[in-house]
């Protein structure tokens, strides 16, 4: 590969992650395109009180990795680390995750596929302390899923 296709691929995945916070959430691999990440539903979930239900769909050319447990016998997949940002009082909070690392698995998605996400929506009922704090009224959301050196962030929307 020449030293200018490697320049020209550097500054494009350059231009592509942000500079600065994004619905509260300040992680440098952030990309901003060739994706689409939205909410859809949440229903009750035996272990996790409740869980979302998100579409994801990465539009680049070659598949990314996320971190997850992996996909349920409906096929949705359920990740690992995410991270959950809560807008109230009008500003975006990241709110703590409390996790160890224990079974860090990294699964392939396809681009040009889409999947279906599963996101624990308890967490947005924690406040920085981690105390018990659930949504209000009008608060908004947002949900950042983590990769090989990409995050991706969901569009914002309205908490159930």
């Amino acid at each position: 590969m020449r030293t200018s296709h490697i320049i020209l691929i550097f500054i494009g995945t350059l231009c592509s992650a942000v500079a600065g916070p994004i619905y509260g959430f300040e992680d440098k691999h952030i990309i901003t395109k060739g994706y689409q990440f939205k909410y859809l539903s949440s229903k009750p979930d035996k272990n996790h009180q409740a869980m979302g239900t998100f579409s994801f769909r990465w539009n680049g050319k070659k598949p990314i990795k996320i971190h997850g447990f992996g996909f349920d016998k409906s096929g949705a997949f359920r990740v690992r680390f995410e991270q959950v940002s809560r807008f109230r009082d009008g500003k975006w909070v990241k709110l703590p995750i409390l996790s160890c690392g224990t079974g860090k698995q990294l699964f392939t998605l396809q681009p040009g596929k889409d999947y279906k996400i599963l996101v624990p929506m308890w967490r947005f009922a924690k406040d920085l302390e981690y105390q018990i704090d659930p949504p209000r009224r009008g608060d908004k959301g947002a949900v950042q899923i983590v990769g090989d050196n990409r995050s991706f962030v969901s569009d914002p929307f309205l908490l159930p």
